[in-house]
This record gives structure tokens, sequence and C-alpha cells, in this order.
């Protein structure tokens, strides 16, 4: 998710921009704060590939949110941000289903639908993937359309589609022109996509 508005430019920036604010809020009560920061964490550490911090600030944000869910049972928010920690965990994503599940029959929300295209696409339904990721393009809130045309991308590319890939990209690019994401998706789309014979 954090790929929704920053680049790897700025990756380590924003880690230590979150990292700092996670430590600042401890004394205040800024529970919903919190729970974002830490999956937005997870998010940028999976991004990284640094597995052992990654996997330090999932445990540390599902004991953080499982402790906030139960004081506000009925936040969405909160059980979001624990799907969220949990689709980018190495092992227990596995166990995100039932969760978005339950958030899918409380309310339509487009990061939900691409949370649960990321759940399809980890057990490599990869064309049931592409459905939630199209669902969320077209959903509200708007503000997850381009990461929703980010993972269509990477799902088709993976699919061997490599023009409905590109051209995930180039509808990035009109959202936001300097989208490092996008551009570095394009380049592993033109590395990967089998050159045509000229004839």
């Amino acid at each position: 998710m954090l790929s929704c508005f920053i680049t790897r430019v700025i990756m380590d920036k924003a880690i230590s921009y979150c990292e700092t604010a996670l430590e600042r809020s401890k004394d205040l009560d800024l529970s919903m704060s919190c729970a974002r920061v830490y999956s937005m964490l997870v998010s940028a550490y999976d991004y990284k590939k640094e597995h052992k911090k990654k996997s330090a600030y999932v445990n540390k944000g599902l004991i953080f949110v499982a402790k906030e869910i139960k004081k506000y049972p009925k936040s969405y928010e909160h059980k979001r941000y624990k799907a969220n920690i949990l689709i980018n965990s190495d092992d227990k994503w596995n166990t995100a289903g039932a969760l978005i599940d339950g958030l899918l029959k409380e309310r339509d929300h487009s990061g939900i639908f691409i949370l649960k295209g990321r759940f399809e696409k980890k057990k490599g339904q990869l064309n049931e993937a592409v459905k939630w990721f199209e669902k969320a393009r077209q959903a509200y809130p708007r503000e997850f359309e381009a990461l929703a045309l980010l993972n269509l991308s990477e799902t088709h590319r993976e699919l061997g589609q490599y023009d409905l890939a590109l051209q995930n990209c180039k509808d990035i690019l009109i959202i936001n022109p300097n989208n490092r994401f996008a551009k570095d998706e394009i380049k592993l789309i033109k590395k990967e996509q089998p050159k045509t014979k000229k004839k």
C-alpha cells in the first residue's frame, strides 16, 4: 500500500519518518495512526525485501492491532490494517482470508478489494486476482486506483499478458506522471516480454 504515495528514492526517508512517528505517538492516544504506521512499515520492508525487519514489525503490529480491536471491536479500519499486515507477512498471509472476507461483507471498499486480490494472487489464483484488482480500480475510495492498476500490471505480466500490463502502467502515469513504481514495472515488462520477430 505504501506505493500509493512514495517512490523508491524516498523509501528510506519514509521508513525513518514512520519509525519516528511510531516512537513519538506512544505517549498519545493515536490508535488509528499507529495501526496505519505499522501497516505502512510492514509494506515498506516487504517492498525492500528486508524480511527480518518486516517480521519484527509484523509481530509488533499484530500485537498492537489485536489490542486495539479488543478496545474497538467495530473498527473497520483497524481490521483493514490487520489484514494488510497479515497479507504482507511471510508466514501468516494465509490466515488473512477469513478477515478479508468479513471486511468484504461489511462494505465495498477499494482497499479491501486489493487485499482480496493479493490474497488470491498469493494462493496462485492469478485470474481471480485480476478480477478483484479490476473491481478495486473502479471502486471507491478512488485514492487506491493507482495501486489497483499496479497490482493489475504485475499480475498481467506474470500471466504473460504484456500488452495489458503495459496499458495499466500507462494508466498509472496518466494519474501520476512521476510514479516510479509504474516506471519500474514498465522496465520489467520490457525485460520479460518476448521480442517479436520482424518480417
